[in-house]
């Protein structure tokens, strides 16, 4: 009787499988659009870091690409809210100055100025954190996803507002506006790209409850074509964000905005700030479950 034999490890079809490999607690974080109602994001950031909820990762919509690529690069939430909206203020001169003709009411040099100041030489490669810009290739309708490179250009892509801001050109000849055109909180390009579960974070607003300001000089000025075009594309941009997270729905979405500051409304910050982190602090306990993190 031949003796009981041990399977070769080398040659034996038993195979041992190599236990599952889980993500680190954490979440991935979406920012979405909504102009100077972005710098809730802000406020949000800074709940996040006191209640220890770790950020994995995060994708970056129009100013919502501006801030996450800050965070990712290194700025903390307290950095953001205390030196951001002081330094969009010292450039607001050449930033909003009216250039008369191009692709944008604005001019280049201004912004491109202010994003080679806050980002310096920061590369995706070397950022702490995962970023991914989402801007719209104005040709075809495709949304970009921007994962290499210097950051700033990403970033100036992301927030190239229509009308407002000329559209920029990438280096594969490619010229793209806003991320807000297509995909305002692009939950879908973290689900694709991160194994976390999805915090998104919306700051746009019903149009019901938008600071419309809808008096009779307006619509009389040489400006009034500028202001009903930014009417009605924050009715778009909202209709088009309701459907996108009815599609591809996050583990929770926040909606930090209370009172509507105005797509230009950057002399709220602080209030802006404050209010998203009190509303965010308000569920710390869903963030904790989602993230995975001690409750107790």
């Amino acid at each position: 009787m031949s003796p009981h034999l041990l399977p070769d490890p080398e040659h034996s079809s038993v195979r041992q499988t190599a236990p599952p490999v889980f993500p680190p607690a954490g979440i991935a974080l979406v920012l979405g659009a909504g102009g100077a109602r972005g710098l809730a994001h802000i406020g949000v950031l800074q709940a996040l870091d006191e209640l220890r909820i770790p950020v994995r990762a995060v994708v970056g919509a129009s100013i919502g690409a501006l801030i996450g690529g800050l965070y990712a690069a290194g700025w903390s939430a307290d950095e953001l809210h205390e030196r951001l909206p002081d330094t969009v203020r010292a450039y607001r001169a050449r930033v909003f100055f009216p250039f008369p003709w191009g692709g944008g009411l604005l001019g280049n040099w201004g912004i491109r100025a202010l994003l080679e100041e806050l980002f310096a030489h920061a590369a995706f490669e070397n950022l702490r954190l995962p970023f991914l810009a989402v801007a719209t290739d104005l040709r075809t309708g495709e949304r970009i996803v921007i994962d290499r490179g210097m950051v700033w250009p990403a970033v100036r892509a992301s927030i190239s507002m229509p009308t407002l801001l000329a559209p920029y050109r990438l280096q594969s000849r490619r010229y793209v506006v806003d991320a807000a055109v297509v995909d305002p909180v692009p939950v879908d390009v973290a689900q694709e790209r991160f194994p976390w579960p999805i915090v998104a974070v919306r700051v746009q607003v019903p149009p019901s409850k938008r600071r419309f300001l809808a008096r009779s000089w307006r619509f009389r000025s040489p400006w009034s074509w500028f202001w009903v075009g930014r009417f009605a594309n924050e009715i778009s941009i909202w209709e088009l964000s309701e459907s996108r997270l009815r599609e591809t729905p996050p583990a929770l979405c926040l909606d930090p905005i209370a009172e509507d500051p105005g797509c230009f409304g950057y002399a709220r910050s602080s209030t802006l700030v404050e209010t998203a982190r009190a509303y965010t602090m308000a569920h710390a306990d869903t963030l904790r479950a989602i993230a995975g993190v001690d409750t107790g």
